[in-house]
Formats: structure tokens, C-alpha cells, sequence
């Protein structure tokens, strides 16, 4: 059995040996992996969740039940913004579409405008947007992504200021210091699954996208 050493070491070598010996002795008991301390990203995030926990800048923080936060990875490539959280189906559908793109849950991060959903399925306003962006664009700088894609009018006019419709769509755009693509949103999509056919061709786009990042 591995004993530590209680005087003190006076050399890197022996700091090294000392080193080795612990690491080969939680080996033989078991131990594989050793937790790594939050990197820069992660902290910053979870302090992020923190201030969205306790947000009350406008009427959604006064109605809702939770915040939702983004999920996925710190260091991810590509973020998708919803409108409003999405749940349930809609964030099934998002998981369903990520690893039919052959991406790993951390390539990927799911965000939103709002963080609030309205306890009444009604669409935010302008106000409520516009208190709540700024959460979004802070995310966004820490991932410092590849690509943002923007599901559905809603997102796309919030992040691009302006009137979204078709012509965005399947395009790329300026974004920060990143691109965006806005496509469709997944509550059409459940609605008409005939969307399916063009979202995928715009993911199609961000897989080239991406794969010319990594020299795929």
C-alpha cells in the first residue's frame, strides 16, 4: 500500500516520484478518473445560471416557476437559439437533430432569448426581449461558437434586429464575432413536418461549415 510521505520533499524529482505514487495507488484502488477543476468558460456560465436564477427584470420573472438556462457544451461550435425554452418535444427534437448531424452533446449548446416561458403560451413582448438579450449575448461571447443558428422568426429578428421572415432563412449572416443561420423553429417543425426537408438542407450547410473549421 502506498504511503504518503509526511516530511517535506526538497526536489521536483521527488515531487514527481511522490506524484506518480499517489496517482498508481488510486489506480490500484479503483479510481479513474480524477475531477478536473471548472474551466474559465464553465465558471462563468454557472455564475451566469446564478444571476438568471434571481432575474427580475421584467413581468416573466414575476410569473414563472423556473428559469431555464442553456445547456451543453462550454466550448461548443455550434448554439441554437430557441425563441422561448424549448421542452418536451421540442427539446427532443433538438436532441434528435444534434446526433442526426453527427455531433457529440458537447459540440452543441441549446439557449434561448427569454428564460422565462409565459405561464399562459403567450408570445413575449419587444420589452421582455430586449431585458433579456443581454443574457444570451453574454453566453454566447463565453462559447465563442463556430456558428449560431436562429430557430425560427422569433429568434432570428431578436439576434439580426429586424424583420425576419423568409429571406433570412438557409442563409448565413453577420452575428458578433460569429455567423448565423436562421431556420425554422421546432414547434413548426412538430406542426409541419414538411419543414423538415428545408431545415435539414440548412443544416446540411452547417455541417460544411463545420467540418472546414476542423479539416474534415
Amino acid at each position: 500500500m502506498f504511503v504518503v510521505k509526511t516530511k517535506p520533499v526538497d526536489t521536483y524529482g521527488e515531487i514527481l516520484e511522490s506524484a506518480i505514487k499517489w496517482l498508481e495507488y488510486l489506480g490500484e484502488t479503483g479510481v479513474a478518473d480524477l475531477p478536473l477543476p471548472p474551466t474559465g468558460e464553465v465558471r462563468t456560465l454557472r455564475r451566469l445560471r446564478e444571476r438568471i436564477a434571481l432575474c427580475r427584470r421584467c413581468s416573466l420573472g414575476g410569473e414563472r416557476s423556473n428559469p431555464v438556462a442553456g445547456a451543453g457544451g462550454p466550448n461548443a461550435r455550434l448554439v441554437f437559439v430557441c425563441g422561448t425554452p424549448a421542452a418536451g418535444e421540442e427539446g427532443a427534437l433538438l436532441e434528435r437533430l444534434i446526433r442526426a448531424m453527427g455531433l457529440e452533446w458537447s459540440d452543441a449548446y441549446i439557449t434561448s432569448i427569454v428564460r422565462c416561458r409565459p405561464h399562459d403560451g403567450r408570445s413575449v413582448g419587444p420589452e421582455e426581449v430586449r431585458r433579456c438579450l443581454g443574457y444570451l449575448e453574454e453566453e454566447i461571447d463565453v462559447i465563442s461558437p463556430v456558428v449560431v443558428v436562429a430557430l425560427g422568426d422569433e429568434a432570428a429578428e431578436a439576434l439580426l434586429g429586424r424583420r425576419a421572415g423568409v429571406t433570412l432563412r438557409g442563409r448565413f449572416h453577420p452575428y458578433r464575432s460569429t455567423l448565423l443561420l436562421a431556420t425554422h423553429d421546432p414547434v413548426a417543425l412538430l406542426k409541419k413536418p414538411a419543414l423538415k426537408r428545408e431545415t435539414w438542407e440548412d443544416m446540411k450547410r452547417v455541417m460544411e461549415l463545420l467540418s472546414g473549421e476542423t479539416g474534415g
